[in-house]
């Protein structure tokens, strides 16, 4: 049997998922001392991007820093949490 689509709610649990990748890698790179996002993950962040399901839009510009950086994905996070809790009508 053939599957279709991945339904709302899967294409925002990938989203999610993907987040908690890039939180723990920029977490990695911070407890290294780095203070910035290395230019060579800088496009992990725009593939992320990319993953975002509509609603949910992510920034237009990411931060350098990777404080900041974190920052933007948890409230990207909140906001797919959200989106999640309306689309199963919570």
């Amino acid at each position: 049997m053939e599957s279709g689509p991945p339904d709302q709610v899967e294409l925002l649990t990938r989203a999610y998922a993907r987040l908690d990748w890039v939180v723990t890698q920029l977490e990695i790179f911070h407890l290294a001392g780095k203070t910035r996002v290395p230019e060579a993950f800088k496009a992990h962040l725009l593939a992320t991007s990319d993953l975002m399901p509509s609603p949910i839009q992510p920034p237009t510009v990411w931060n350098a820093l990777i404080r900041r950086t974190i920052d933007q994905c948890f409230d990207l996070q909140e906001r797919i949490k959200d989106e999640i809790h309306r689309v199963e009508g919570d």
